[in-house]
């Protein structure tokens, strides 16, 4: 058994916490489901965590997940990976500790609405001019529950796939921009069918958050992760990228 008390993390030299932080995030959503079993992706998903919990520094928590980890990779021999989820997800959380407070709980638990209202509120409260939320299955919501947390004079684009947008977003944005006039901007468009495949918010032309689900569902039956693409090189491309679809996208 492993202890489940507190342990101060120490980041190793040369770590940066903000990365560390999104990979440790993106790979706790990625969780295998093992309502049903033990499925092969499992061991591979242990051996990963353990690897994370080694890159933010050596302790209890390291040499048990190492144990957890080396048991995982003899086939004959079952671990259901639960210890290892609570190890790394102690750990995150007490990453999370060390970030700006802008860019603290952007893991959220499934079922925790109100914690993914405040994620994505904190994202879109940074904007000062404009807002690029793109989502393939992009419903209402995206205007009723998240685009309204953004500042009045920031300009909001929505962004969604033809073949998967849902049928109500249309009739929402008609009735944004019969409340609002011109005093807070709205475009939406629509891409070709099956253009869209991820979820990202692009926070004034500048800032690029990749979610992992659908607004219209994030975090509601699993836990779901905003992730900042910290690569300044990669951010850009996502942001040359989604301009060019912008502008080749149709108007709803």
């Amino acid at each position: 058994m492993f202890c489940n008390s507190f342990e101060v993390v120490t980041i190793s030299m040369g770590v940066d916490v903000q990365v560390l932080y999104n990979q440790i995030g993106q790979h706790l959503a990625q969780f295998p489901d093992t309502t049903k079993g033990f499925p092969p992706e499992l061991r591979v998903w242990i051996q990963r965590a353990a690897a994370l919990i080694k890159a933010v520094g050596d302790g209890t928590d390291t040499k048990n997940a190492r144990e957890i980890s080396d048991r995982a990779s003899t086939r004959s021999m079952f671990v259901d990976g639960s210890a290892i989820h609570g190890i790394l997800q102690r750990t995150f959380y007490e990453l999370e500790l060390q970030l700006p407070v802008g860019q603290q709980g952007a893991f959220i638990p499934a079922g925790n609405a109100h914690d993914a209202f405040a994620a994505v509120g904190r994202l879109l409260k940074q904007a000062q001019t404009d807002v690029l939320i793109i989502d393939p299955y992009m419903d209402s919501q995206a205007l009723t529950t998240y685009a309204v947390t953004a500042l009045d004079q920031v300009a909001i684009r929505l962004l969604a796939d033809s073949k998967n947008v849902h049928a109500d977003l249309k009739p929402a944005v008609t009735t944004w921009k019969t409340q609002y006039t011109q005093s807070r901007s709205l475009e939406s468009r629509l891409t070709a069918p099956r253009k869209l495949h991820d979820r990202f918010i692009i926070v004034d032309n500048a800032t690029v958050w990749m979610l992992t689900q659908s607004l219209n569902a994030f975090a509601k039956r699993s836990p779901a992760t905003i992730i900042q693409v910290a690569d300044q090189q990669i951010a850009g491309d996502k942001i040359a990228h989604y301009t060019s679809v912008w502008n080749t996208a149709t108007p709803i």
